[in-house]
């Protein structure tokens, strides 16, 4: 595989502490953390590093700044919609087989989590959330059907009709209405919610 470009690199940020956790942020501020495909790329190439590193036991993932992932971005959908520039789905990397992570994975939702972003969030074995962070699917308000294997996961974590519910209406949800839905299992004030994630990572990497 060709070395990542330097720019991309900065997409998503990795650090390991000396517990064994492996904190992974994606890191587009300006864009609210935006998913775009190099972003992609350097994700899941950092959560495969992640699952083959010894020292690693368990990994949360986060969002620069005050959102998670609001989806994919807005101006590469705009671009994809143009002819002749849609994208290359032979250069992206399956996501489905992270349900088979070896190691823990804590989500810290910190704000706006949508579409691909709430996917990503799905995918971690237990989610914390900031009070007043937002939810939504947002797949059917953009004419798009369920994408990311979304609608086999989300039953699987809310129950079939509230799934529906979320799916069809693509309404917006916010963290106290994730936590009665069983999205989430934590919902924390914002100013101690990568504390409260990495806290909780540390006891697993600790003693279990």
């Amino acid at each position: 595989m060709p070395e990542e470009p330097a720019q991309d690199q900065d997409l998503v940020l990795y650090e390991v502490d000396e517990d064994g956790v492996a904190t992974v942020t994606l890191n587009r501020p300006e864009r609210k953390n935006a998913w775009s495909i190099p972003m992609e790329r350097r994700f899941f190439a950092l959560l495969d590093e992640a699952a083959e590193d010894p020292a690693v036991r368990v990994v949360v993932i986060t969002g620069a700044g005050r959102a998670f992932c609001p989806g994919m971005d807005v101006q590469r959908l705009e671009q994809n919609a143009q002819p002749g520039q849609s994208l290359n789905l032979q250069a992206r990397v399956p996501m489905y087989s992270r349900r088979n992570m070896p190691k823990p994975m804590i989500a810290a939702v910190n704000g706006a989590c949508a579409g691909i972003g709430l996917v990503q969030a799905l995918i971690c074995d237990v989610r914390f959330a900031a009070r007043g962070a937002r939810f939504t699917t947002a797949f059917t308000r953009r004419g798009l059907a369920g994408e990311y294997n979304m609608p086999y996961v989300l039953p699987r974590v809310v129950g079939l009709e509230n799934a529906l519910d979320l799916l069809l209406s693509g309404r917006v949800f916010d963290a106290d209405e994730a936590k009665e839905l069983g999205l989430v299992s934590r919902v924390v004030e914002p100013e101690d919610l990568l504390d409260a994630a990495r806290a909780y990572a540390r006891d697993i990497a600790r003693n279990c």
